[in-house]
């Protein structure tokens, strides 16, 4: 299905590190970012950034409000990181065997 149909024309990978990284603060997050429907993906990350989201919204003002009310409230956010896709190239949804 073409995100762009339903109203989804903005997708962003976004960055996030957390301050504290006990089982129960990493569970929370977890469990608070699967909860909004902005995130199609969030993946738990070495490095630098401790979780990698895939997120999908309307444009621009949504991206900025969904940020601002609901991921950078959660109580363990340190800091975010953001970038825009301008183009998809390739994106598969199923393994090759």
């Amino acid at each position: 299905m073409d995100r762009h149909m339903i109203g989804r024309g903005l997708m962003a990978f976004t960055n996030v590190q957390l301050k504290e990284h006990a089982e129960e603060l990493l569970h929370a997050f977890q469990l608070a970012v699967s909860a909004f429907d902005e995130v199609m993906s969030c993946h738990h990350m070495t490095g630098t950034f401790d979780y990698h989201l895939k997120i999908v919204v309307a444009d621009m003002n949504s991206y900025h409000k969904f940020i601002t009310e609901k991921l950078a409230k959660l109580p363990n956010v340190h800091t975010l990181q953001s970038s825009f896709v301008m183009a998809e190239v390739k994106d598969e949804l199923a393994y090759i065997l």
